[in-house]
């Protein structure tokens, strides 16, 4: 106990220890005001009370707390004292524990440097004190789990900013899921994964769409150095192959392997059974001719209809869940088995769901999908396609 109580006065004061900490609290502070006076209509209201205040703290907090947490572990990790932090006499339970507390007690200083607000309120009325007391506990619990999210994104990287920018992502996506509603693409029950055998989809399909995908990365990773060694093939044969692949793909599929695929993605999610099984890897095959040929086009945008076709065809064949929740997480995990970045891939398909019941098991998908590229590809795809570039430039 005392030896996290140690880690949290020590987190505490790092804080302090810069005027950055300073300059949060009183953007903080000045975004309340604003907002509760101004934007919340707290005059016009003619109420004794600060519904218009806390009715805008999962929106300050949007911005507040991935300040506070993004150094958590990613400064830790840039300086290489993570590895200092834990060869001492501490567990790993003690040291999260610690820089959780601080950050919370940071957030809670924070929250209480807003009591003018409550003096303001009775002096103009007489409020329901209980009810604002109870207010304040509830936004605290809430910055509480807003920071543990945070803390685990700092965990997976040393750059601040990114952990920044992921944690306020993934708040903004929740917030405006919570505040804004169900997204349209689907209705509630399309969308729900029901507990017992329909869960098995989720190893399944991980597996399945993450082999896919660390498949396809291999092929571009090697792919360009075998053509290379092959003296008959000169660049202006590969294109000319390149775009008759192209060209036939387009002609079969009556030009659906062409674009971004975006209306195959959107007809996959609306209607299914409107798609051929044989599509996703058509579509593969027309993105790696694409690649090699050296036309201009991307590969990100296109996977995601991939990934919804083999989500499609593994429903099809094991129809153990609903279609429709087997295609995004099929979109899930081709990405993030293309892209081995299991974060991004859920961040980018949780915009297009509209259940919170689906984020766990995409986010189980996106792992497992991860983990199996990984064997199949060990090199990350965007950091191989920048080898041989940066090799160029050191050279």
């Amino acid at each position: 106990m005392n030896t996290m109580i140690s880690i949290t006065k020590r987190e505490v004061y790092g804080y302090f220890a810069t005027p950055v900490a300073y300059v949060f609290i009183v953007i903080f502070l000045i975004m309340s005001g604003l907002f509760t006076f101004y934007m919340g209509g707290f005059f016009e209201r003619s109420q004794a009370d600060l519904t218009s205040f806390f009715d805008w703290h999962p929106w300050l907090y949007l911005f507040l707390i991935p300040a506070i947490s993004m150094r958590l572990w990613a400064e830790e990790r840039r300086n290489g004292t993570i590895e200092l932090l834990m060869t001492l006499p501490i567990s790993v339970t003690q040291a999260v524990l610690g820089k959780f507390l601080a950050a919370w007690i940071f957030t809670a200083i924070s929250l209480i440097l807003t009591f003018p607000m409550w003096i303001t309120v009775n002096y103009l009325g007489n409020p329901d004190n209980g009810t604002i007391l109870a207010s304040y506990l509830g936004s605290l619990l809430m910055a509480g789990g807003y920071l543990a999210i945070g803390s685990c994104i700092s965990s997976l990287t040393k750059n601040q900013v990114i952990a920044f920018i992921l944690t306020a992502v993934i708040f903004a996506g929740a917030t405006a899921l919570i505040i804004q509603g169900q997204y349209v693409y689907f209705s509630n029950d399309s969308v729900s994964l029901p507990w017992g055998t329909a869960w098995l989809i989720i190893p399944i399909c991980g597996v399945f769409t993450g082999f896919i995908g660390g498949l396809f990365s291999l092929i571009l990773l090697k792919g360009g150095r075998l053509l290379e060694s092959i003296s008959l093939l000169s660049p202006l044969k590969i294109a000319f192959i390149g775009g008759v692949i192209i060209a036939l793909l387009n002609y079969f599929t009556d030009g659906s392997t062409a674009g971004t695929g975006y209306e195959e993605t959107k007809a996959y999610l609306m209607n299914p059974d409107s798609m051929s099984m044989e599509y996703p890897f058509m579509r593969i095959l027309a993105n790696l001719a694409t690649f090699f040929v050296g036309i201009p086009a991307g590969i990100f945008v296109p996977s995601l209809s991939v990934g919804a076709g083999l989500g499609a065809n593994l429903a099809e064949m094991l129809p153990l869940a609903p279609v429709s929740v087997v295609i995004l997480l099929g979109m899930t995990g081709y990405f993030a088995g293309m892209l081995q970045s299991p974060l991004t891939s859920f961040v980018i398909i949780m915009e297009m769901t509209n259940s919170h019941d689906l984020l766990l098991p995409m986010m189980a998908t996106a792992f497992i999908a991860n983990g199996t590229s990984k064997l199949i590809c060990p090199t990350a795809l965007y950091q191989g396609l920048t080898q041989p570039y940066l090799k160029n430039t050191l050279n």
